[in-house]
């Protein structure tokens, strides 16, 4: 047969029509142009279809598809005609023609030894006679062969579907779609689309490649300028670079991932990096709660921050708890500065500058009232209430009452009673202790307003009421002090 690229062909114009120049314009015309036009516009394959399935325990199916072969033969297994199951059919009576039904071509290797075995398909053609109308035909029996799974074959002529095992009972099973390929597309000289092979089941896909490592895809207009949109309708994208892959848009989860070494994302409106692809987030940047998290579990999280020196200046030791830092510290509001040599100072017992109450700027400062009762025979105040408030809110604080001062105007005896107490509590009765009665009755029955009460408090409030009480000639000074926190 002549070259299947150099085309010929009959002139039926100007030359007489008969049997003999149909069969040479079929054999030497249609055929190679048919085949030219599947190898040289397609690469072999699987073009639909042909997918496997068990049939009973010892059996399976090939469904009804087509393929192309590295010649451009076209491959159909067609509902309605037949498959050749024989090992070698070129042997004489060999031929094992199977029914291709809507449910495909089923086929019993009880003649193979138990091991893996690709199932393959190659074209082939059986010998027809249609002694009805006496004509000599070539019927399409694409041929259905288990190749060894350890010997190599050439894939070209014989495409792939699948793999299958058989066991020592002879039972198949399904094993994978392993080499199986689907027919590519050449787009130019550079590059060509193919389908991918089905790896675990029917699902599938294409693949648009280019030959070289060094080669590019770009995506523009006719001129080279930029389009208006790009939409992929996917649950998932990513990029890959060394085998692996480095990029993954998570459209279905709203995340953006990107992977070196670790793994880092976009979640909605949070930044998220991991350790690794599917670990626990070791540092999360929270917009919505403007949070800033570093650490996970299994894997403490530390601050380091430096200068423009690359020295490290601040850190924060998620570990321990620990602040280092190589400067001071400062409030932003005022020009204090807290230096390392007044921290230290804190550690070895000496007395320092942070140690101070009577400026407004100290860590603490106390309020101190002095209360005054001369008794009822003198003329003056039996009682003297005095108050401490903090207008901007309660304060976590130690409150006491100290007598400092007696002096006797007429004598000391039974009737006299001096008493110092802390006697309201933002406005309410201070009760955690007090006594009543006595002899004499000074303090009163339980629950009446003489009751003696407390003279400390440890608490938070925002008021405190003082009093001190002088029952008959005796001049009497207290001194009153609140220590807060502050606010």
């Amino acid at each position: 047969m002549a070259n299947d690229n150099v085309l010929l062909r009959s002139d039926y114009p100007t030359s007489p029509v008969s049997p003999d120049a149909s069969a040479v314009d079929m054999d030497e015309y249609h055929q190679p142009l048919e085949r030219m036009h599947a190898s040289g516009a397609h690469e072999y394959g699987v073009c639909s279809g042909l997918r496997l399935a068990t049939f009973g325990n010892t059996s399976f199916k090939v469904l009804s598809g087509i393929a192309i072969d590295s010649s451009g033969h076209h491959i159909s297994v067609a509902v309605g005609g037949q498959a050749e199951l024989a090992d070698d059919p070129t042997q004489p009576n060999a031929s094992n023609l199977g029914n291709v039904l809507a449910g495909g071509v089923a086929m019993t290797p009880s003649w193979k030894n138990a091991g893996d075995y690709y199932v393959t398909v190659n074209f082939w053609e059986t010998p027809f006679v249609d002694a009805h109308n006496n004509i000599y035909q070539q019927l399409h029996t694409p041929h259905i062969y288990l190749q060894d799974a350890t010997q190599a074959f050439d894939e070209g002529s014989n495409i792939v579907l699948g793999k299958v095992h058989l066991d020592a009972t002879k039972n198949v099973t399904l094993v994978s779609y392993d080499k199986r390929r689907g027919a590519g597309v050449p787009i130019g000289e550079y590059g060509h689309i193919e389908s991918l092979p089905e790896v675990a089941g029917p699902a599938a896909g294409i693949a648009v490649t280019v030959p070289n490592a060094a080669d590019a895809m770009e995506f523009r207009t006719k001129s080279g300028d930029s389009f208006a949109r790009t939409t992929l309708a996917t649950a998932r994208a990513a990029v890959r670079w060394a085998g692996n892959e480095t990029v993954i848009l998570d459209a279905q989860a709203a995340q953006v991932w990107a992977k070196a070494g670790g793994a880092a994302y976009l979640d909605g409106a949070k930044a998220r990096v991991a350790t690794q692809w599917g670990e626990h987030e070791s540092i999360v940047l929270d917009g919505p709660s403007a949070n800033i998290i570093a650490g996970c579990l299994g894997n403490e999280g530390d601050v380091l921050v430096r200068n423009g020196n690359n020295k490290l200046t601040v850190a924060l030791n998620g570990a321990t708890g620990d602040i280092w830092w190589d400067g001071q510290l400062c409030d932003p509001f005022t020009q204090w500065k807290i230096s390392h040599a007044m921290l230290k100072q804190l550690t070895d017992g000496s007395t320092t500058t942070l140690h101070r109450h009577l400026n407004s700027g100290d860590a603490t400062q106390a309020h101190v009232l002095w209360l005054y009762a001369t008794g009822s025979t003198q003329g003056g105040n039996i009682v003297d209430i005095q108050t401490v408030s903090f207008p901007d809110g309660p304060r976590h604080m130690f409150a006491f009452i100290a007598m400092t001062s007696v002096n006797s105007l007429g004598g000391f005896d039974s009737d006299d009673g001096l008493f110092a107490e802390i006697y309201r509590v933002d406005g309410n009765d201070f009760r955690q202790r007090w006594r009543f009665g006595g002899n004499p009755n000074h303090f009163g029955s339980n629950g009446d307003d003489g009751n003696l009460r407390q003279p400390f408090f440890w608490g938070t409030a925002q008021t405190i009421d003082f009093r001190l009480r002088s029952l008959n000639d005796q001049e009497v000074g207290a001194i009153a002090v609140v220590f807060p926190q502050r606010a």
